[in-house]
């Protein structure tokens, strides 16, 4: 029984993704070489770390919430708890500060460092011989994969580091996902495999000069049937996982760099009693307005689902990601660096007509323009006028854009295509549509439903770039 090796190929859009995260990787360590207080960085490595410890046992499991967590990391013990539990919070938080040594030290990922994390994860665990093998056949639950004979398993694991050894040429975030789904296809050991392969899984990414992932609680079904699709031959969902998680770590490592300017900024300029009743205000229009990208999202979602099946021959690949955060919508509103924009994005393949295009919603800052009178003057007809002085305002806000992607080129939306943007004003929605009776100007529409812009921009992108 060995496992299927399958070559595979990187489609274009998950290689923007990849080079996307790779890019605000770079951004970020030059930001971080430039100046991060210890105070804030020893605070963002005990939320990545707290965050690890809580997700990782939720998955498997454990009735601890994120604070009791925090307490028994704070050698707090809780009364209504399993002991087991608070035991596995304190060893997982052991095994990665450990696992943050071997990177520091440039250990290299091996058989020993997985059977010693192993070890450090089961430490007080009755009946579990910890950083052991098992010397039993195992079946996982809710998976129709059988695992190799507890016989196997020795020269599993050997062929595993072997084919890891051997294949630094591959990308990191495909690598990443045969390594973490060989090692659960394994299943080398009583308890503890999917602790195990979530910290090997960022020991390869961090060894890479990527942050860690966090795959939450709320991401266990989705986990759970992208390794059920890779024990099938399918790495997809699992990569696209993994990508997913990455660009969400890179947001909070951005949220805690903007977090101290932010800081430094308010400090300087409102007093504690202002600066409360400020957030409070931002944080009502943030909600208002992240409910209305969502809808938008919803709105354009319901009309690529009732469209798909209707165009022959094309196949099309809707891909989500997180909505900005507060603190990133501060970010942008006071023009504060901020790179995880993206929302959503749809692939097209036509494959009549061998033509592709992936569009990218995204959002980004904008500066209003306004006009003020400004005296007056005299046409060449003759005519008395009133001169108007254009403005941009210092305040922007924030729109979402679109943007098409084809052979990895990024190119602004054409003339032929009548969207242009979605923002808000007050707490209604707004459409910038291209007036074509007024020389191209974009024109606003408020609205709350956005379904017949979102029509006509499938038909157009359609007729523009498929047909």
């Amino acid at each position: 029984m060995n496992y299927d090796l399958k070559e595979y190929h990187v489609d274009d859009d998950l290689k923007d993704v990849i080079k996307h995260i790779q890019a605000v990787i770079n951004q970020l360590n030059s930001r971080r070489d430039k100046g991060l207080s210890e105070s804030m960085r020893k605070k963002l490595f005990n939320h990545l770390k707290l965050s690890q410890v809580y997700n990782s046992n939720a998955i498997e499991g454990s009735q601890l919430s994120l604070r009791e967590t925090e307490l028994i990391l704070e050698s707090m013990e809780i009364n209504d708890h399993p002991l087991k539990d608070q035991i596995e919070a304190k060893t997982l938080n052991n095994a990665i500060d450990f696992l943050h040594n071997l990177i520091n030290g440039n250990e290299k990922l091996s058989r020993r460092s997985l059977l010693e994390l192993h070890q450090i994860i089961m430490t007080g665990i009755e009946n579990i011989n910890g950083g052991v093998f098992r010397k039993n056949d195992v079946q996982i639950k809710g998976s129709t994969h059988t695992p190799p004979p507890w016989l196997e398993v020795e020269q599993q694991i050997d062929d595993l580091f072997e084919w890891y050894n051997s294949s630094e040429n591959l990308f990191p975030i495909v690598r990443a996902a045969i390594l973490h789904h060989w090692l659960t296809w394994i299943h080398p050991f009583e308890d503890g495999n999917g602790r195990v392969s979530r910290l090997l899984l960022n020991f390869h990414l961090m060894q890479c000069g990527y942050p860690e992932v966090i795959i939450r609680i709320e991401d266990r079904d989705k986990y759970y049937e992208s390794l059920i699709e890779s024990d099938e031959g399918n790495l997809t969902p699992l990569i696209e996982l993994i990508a997913a998680k990455l660009i969400e770590t890179t947001s909070i490592y951005e949220d805690f760099f903007n977090e101290e300017e932010r800081e430094r900024a308010w400090l300087s300029k409102f007093t504690k009693q202002e600066s409360d009743k400020r957030v409070e205000t931002l944080r009502y229009n943030y909600e208002v307005w992240k409910s209305a990208m969502e809808i938008f999202k919803a709105r354009f979602e319901q009309t690529f689902s009732l469209i798909k099946d209707k165009i022959p021959n094309t196949n099309f690949n809707f891909r989500e990601f997180n909505i900005l955060n507060f603190n990133q919508y501060l970010d942008i509103i006071e023009n504060r660096k901020i790179s995880n924009t993206w929302f959503f994005s749809l692939g097209m393949h036509n494959y009549d007509k061998n033509k592709k295009l992936v569009i990218v919603f995204y959002f980004e800052r904008h500066f209003p323009v306004f006009y003020k009178n400004d005296g007056l003057y005299v046409g060449l007809d003759g005519v008395q006028r009133q001169r108007k002085k254009k403005f941009i305002s210092k305040r922007s806000e924030i729109k979402l854009y679109a943007s098409v992607r084809q052979a990895g080129q990024s190119m602004p939306l054409p003339d032929s295509i009548d969207f242009h943007n979605v923002g808000m004003k007050g707490d209604k929605m707004i459409i910038g549509v291209r007036d074509k009776e007024n020389r191209g100007y974009i024109k606003s529409m408020e609205t709350n439903i956005a379904a017949p812009v979102i029509r006509d921009l499938f038909d157009q992108l359609i007729e523009t770039y498929l047909i």
